[in-house]
């Protein structure tokens, strides 16, 4: 048993259609027509007869040897077993040095990066992240709402200062934008970091995809999670998106997590009439608010 796991083992790391090991089934009508076909007749003389004990047994020896002696059947085997491995499609994975002439680094800094886990938030793990992996040159892409530039090319202490500057802002993830963004600043064999929560609030496009665009040009993606590093579950309910009309605005409230969530809402200004909310698990709620109306005498 212990073979048979060590072949499945092997075939499963260096084939990638085991389906075409099924050929090898070709090698049994070869082999029945070689054992069943007609075999010289051979008459014994009376004189002989005492050597006919001895020619019985060299022949149940001798059959092993006639097989290998036999060079078209070797030869049909081969070819047999030389078809059945090209349609098992074997392949065999080796490492490869490539020098990357430039790193892009995509850093998430939208609201979701804000949640802090152990006094540590994932924006500052971000940045840790982002500094590790800094090349000889290097160009640097925000993820917000919108993409924006931060360095378009720069060594690694020029990237580490701006890297210093950026702060976390209150907006929506769209990590798709900024990916697709950042491949206008590397070229073929340039490698792309992702540095994010992967908590998509600001688009309906799949960042997976955008890896896949940008793989397929040649370059090298790397996804970093940052909730990778937590010791524990966070929790996470946030504004994702605003309408602010002149006499009205309107606010909606996502909560990420998997159980509801009441939260205490006050706004600077305006007259709220719920004061405490309840959101359902992975649910979005709308609050709405007219600004406070000033008196007369205020100035």
């Amino acid at each position: 048993m212990a073979i048979f796991e060590l072949l499945k083992e092997v075939a499963n790391q260096h084939l990638m259609d085991q389906a075409g090991l099924w050929g090898l089934l070709a090698l049994i009508p070869v082999l029945l027509v070689y054992l069943i076909r007609p075999r010289p007749k051979t008459q014994t003389v009376p004189a002989l007869m005492f050597l006919i004990k001895e020619s019985a047994k060299s022949d149940k020896t001798s059959f092993l040897r006639r097989f290998i002696r036999d060079p078209l059947l070797i030869l049909q085997i081969l070819i047999l077993v030389a078809f059945a491995i090209a349609l098992a499609k074997p392949f065999m994975t080796v490492t490869e040095d490539i020098f990357v002439e430039k790193t892009a680094i995509v850093l998430d800094a939208s609201a979701s990066s804000q949640t802090t886990i152990d006094g540590e938030s994932r924006f500052e793990r971000g940045l840790e992240i982002a500094k590790e992996n800094l090349g000889s040159k290097n160009a640097i892409i925000i993820i917000s709402s919108v993409p924006e530039l931060l360095l378009e090319s720069g060594d690694a202490a020029k990237a580490r200062e701006e890297l210093d500057t950026v702060k976390p802002r209150d907006t929506p993830t769209n990590i798709f934008d900024a990916m697709i963004f950042a491949g206008n600043y590397v070229k073929e064999k340039d490698k792309i970091v992702v540095i994010s929560d992967f908590i998509e609030t600001g688009s309906q496009k799949d960042f997976n995809a955008a890896k896949n665009i940008l793989e397929s040009r040649g370059l090298i993606v790397e996804m970093a999670n940052t909730k990778d590093l937590e010791s524990r579950k966070a929790k996470n309910i946030g504004i994702i998106d605003i309408d602010i009309k002149e006499d009205q605005t309107s606010v909606q409230i996502k909560n990420f997590n998997d159980q509801n969530e009441t939260i205490m809402l006050d706004v600077e200004g305006a007259n709220l009439t719920v004061k405490e909310l309840t959101i359902e698990a992975k649910a979005i709620e709308v609050v709405s608010f007219r600004p406070r109306l000033r008196s007369r005498n205020s100035q």
